[in-house]
């Protein structure tokens, strides 16, 4: 279904960029959620972490809650440089998809079993037994960690609290939504579900606060001495971006609900390096 011939090995890598974009463009919507300006960022993320990674006599190794289209991402650049990536979803369906994209796409390519780079734990990202803290049994680094899992803000500090011993000079953090500032629950799911069944939106007490890309940047501020924008590539071409016009009705139903207005789709993705650990 996804084995289309995009040339062989060496066009390919001469192309990166546009070989990985042709698979997103593949993908159902329920697989594709994220621009494809954001996707080229996380990819030029990785692929420059991989380099650095390399010079370190170490592996690459990436974390992310929520499967999708940026794990296609990841586990290139883990086929490609010799990493890992640690994927945990609560969708088995989903993210059983994407396996079956990248086994007949990139693995196919580099000829190797995508057991090798690609580990999923199809479990809550905060559980002390199958969560992100396990990590800690099994690496002794994380050179990227991206959220695009449950988006509020008791969650996303929780995966924060959960890798940050793991991350050291270098690292990146990511999230995607981060224009959002649920704490408790994501209102916008809600309400779609609950309009497709006729009821009407409802509305969540203490449920609004700082959008996550600036109780993010706090967050980091606390914890290191140097951060790093890394999601310039974003800004300049996300009103450009495909995406959006192609979802259009999608992100019409979005506004309606009071949520991804256009004007904050410039903070939608945010990224930050790290570096000078403060200490305690």
């Amino acid at each position: 279904m996804y084995d289309y011939y995009m040339g062989t090995l060496e066009k390919i890598i001469e192309n990166e960029a546009e070989y990985l974009i042709s698979i997103k463009r593949l993908l159902p919507k329920w697989l594709n959620g994220i621009p494809d300006c954001e996707f080229l960022a996380l990819f030029k993320i990785t692929e420059t972490l991989a380099e650095e990674t390399k010079l370190k006599g170490r592996k690459l190794v990436i974390a992310e809650t929520g499967v999708g289209a940026s794990t296609i991402v990841f586990i290139y650049s883990a086929l490609k440089h010799g990493g890992h990536v640690y994927t945990w979803d609560l969708n088995p369906e989903k993210a059983s998809q994407i396996r079956g994209v990248c086994v007949e796409t990139l693995g196919q390519m580099f000829h190797k079993e995508m057991s090798s780079s690609w580990h999923l734990i199809p479990y809550d990202s905060v559980s002390n037994e199958l969560g992100l803290p396990i990590l800690k049994g099994m690496v002794d680094h994380i050179d990227c960690f991206f959220h695009d899992g449950d988006h509020v803000w008791n969650t996303i500090i929780k995966e924060l609290n959960a890798v940050d011993f793991l991350l050291g000079d270098g690292s990146v953090v990511a999230i995607d939504d981060a224009q959002y500032d649920f704490i408790h629950t994501n209102e916008f799911i809600v309400n779609v579900l609950r309009r497709k069944m006729g009821l009407s939106d409802v509305k969540f007490e203490d449920n609004r606060g700082t959008p996550f890309y600036r109780a993010a940047e706090e967050y980091l501020e606390k914890h290191w001495k140097k951060l790093e924008n890394l999601a310039s590539s974003y800004r300049h071409s996300y009103r450009d971006d495909l995406f959006f016009k192609y979802y259009d009705a999608d992100m019409g139903t979005r506004r309606s609900l009071g949520s991804d207005r256009f004007a904050n789709q410039e903070h939608r993705f945010e990224a930050w390096r790290v570096s000078g650990r403060v200490k305690k």
